[in-house]
């Protein structure tokens, strides 16, 4: 008996040469204690910087908001990537560039919400409140 699959075997193998995803993630954290650290007098150099950080790690930040205590970012990863380093990346080297900046205490709480968004649905979540005027956008 033949264990070889029925048509030509060599097409198979060239069909799945290369990983394909297309990976958003919504990807929400705030600073310790909620406390209203995000200024406007840093807000857009923060949500620019953080944007910095996503595309030196090869991902994407769509678009990157918030408040004066937290932060909403829409980003596109890898496959290979995990959320649990890309948050963490993320939140370690923005809190050192704030602290450096303002030479002030700063820092994350350290949990975050990482919520699936469907390629259809980046455009209406780019409008949604958690995206205002305050936002940054690559």
């Amino acid at each position: 008996m033949n264990s070889q699959p029925s048509g030509n075997p060599g097409r198979a193998k060239n069909n799945l040469a290369h990983t394909v995803a297309n990976l958003v993630v919504h990807l929400i954290f705030s600073t310790k204690g909620r406390q209203a650290l995000i200024t406007p007098h840093i807000r857009s150099d923060l949500f620019g910087y953080l944007g910095g950080i996503v595309r030196e790690m090869h991902a994407k930040a769509i678009i990157v908001g918030g408040t004066d205590d937290h932060v909403h970012m829409l980003i596109q990863i890898r496959p290979a990537q995990s959320m649990a380093d890309i948050a963490r990346t993320i939140k370690a080297n923005s809190s050192r560039w704030v602290r450096e900046k303002l030479n002030a205490r700063f820092s994350w709480q350290t949990g975050y919400g990482a919520f699936s968004v469907s390629e259809s649905s980046v455009p209406e979540v780019c409008r949604s409140r958690f995206f205002n005027r305050n936002s940054w956008r690559s």
